[in-house]
């Protein structure tokens, strides 16, 4: 058994409702990109039984819901915010979004029809993010075909030891196709969004 299963075993321990304040608890603390996407998944699929019956799950209503979707509908330093170090995270968001937006019953939900603004501002951040970041991995691309040694890759704000020319490549395509699935994933929000 793995971590990760013991994990869910810990999440599915607990009832919908129990798990609510779970949620809240573990999206104020885990700071892993890959646990937290893991943990907005889970929560997305627990949402997705909340839907089917609301009566039972008044836990996940009015403003307690939109307390833990503010938390993940944001990005800590905005435009800013790099992307790559959260995309696990981000990319399970996306999915919420999503879900949120398009299988929702708005009709029941009013909370999900509030959140839509929060959600366009969150969106217009992450596209230009996704612009600044992309151009600026472009950018290293080309500098190193280029041959320039001066340009060095860091990660997470931390700088990596130096690398033959073609691992470098290597890295900065890896860098610049999750940019590209992060938006590829955004691409159907959007489209509702404008809708």
């Amino acid at each position: 058994m793995t971590g990760l299963d013991c994990y869910k075993m810990f999440l599915n321990m607990f009832s919908a409702n129990t798990r609510y304040s779970l949620y809240k608890y573990l999206f104020n603390t885990l700071n892993h990109s890959g646990i937290l996407g893991f943990t907005v998944t889970h929560f997305k699929n627990t949402l997705l039984g909340v839907f089917k019956d609301k009566q039972q799950h008044s836990t996940y209503t009015g403003e307690r819901i939109c307390v833990i979707l503010n938390k993940l509908f944001y990005l800590k330093h905005g435009v800013e915010t790099d992307l790559l170090e959260i995309s696990d995270e981000l990319i399970a968001e996306i999915n919420l979004a999503y879900v949120l937006l398009l299988r929702t019953p708005s009709d029941e939900f009013s909370e999900v029809a509030d959140m839509k603004s929060n959600i366009k501002v969150w969106v217009e951040q992450i596209k230009e993010g996704l612009k600044l970041s992309k151009a600026h991995w472009e950018l290293k691309l080309k500098n190193d075909s280029s041959g320039d040694p001066s340009v060095s890759v860091q990660v997470g704000g931390e700088k990596l030891p130096s690398m033959n020319p073609e691992e470098t490549k290597r890295v900065v395509q890896s860098a610049i196709t999750t940019l590209d699935v992060i938006q590829f994933n955004l691409a159907p929000v959007l489209n509702k969004l404008d809708k």
